[in-house]
């Protein structure tokens, strides 16, 4: 627990934790919000760099036709680690391509925090 919580705070410190360390109202689209049939499940995106899912159900829930921004997503934290900067490898969605649906079933009372690795340049 003590490692998750030192990662966090490493996670919040670091560049892509800027999205949260807000002194403003935000702008309408800095978060996105994921709110499934089920209301036990939540998640958001949050300054289109970080992806946060939780199901705090007793039993496993699903985040049906999620679509993150354009990018590459990387996996860094579940409920029993976080990794950044680092990701977690071996999970089927482990990585995600931005612009894509995705269904994903996450287990019983957990999380999965996603970061988009690379801005996005813009080619004119």
């Amino acid at each position: 627990m003590y490692a998750f919580w030192k990662g966090l705070v490493e996670f919040r410190k670091s560049s892509y934790g800027e999205v949260f360390r807000i002194a403003e109202i935000p702008e309408e689209d800095h978060y996105t919000w994921i709110e499934p049939p089920n209301t036990m499940l939540l998640g958001y995106i949050t300054g289109k760099r970080v992806m946060v899912l939780l199901n705090t159900d007793q039993k496993e829930g699903t985040f049906r036709d999620i679509r993150p921004p354009q990018g590459e997503w990387s996996l860094i934290a579940t409920q029993k680690s976080l990794t950044y900067p680092a990701s977690i490898a071996g999970n089927k969605f482990s990585e995600l391509k931005g612009g894509m649906n995705y269904s994903i079933t996450l287990p019983a009372q957990s999380l999965r925090i996603r970061i988009r690795k690379h801005k996005i340049q813009n080619t004119r």
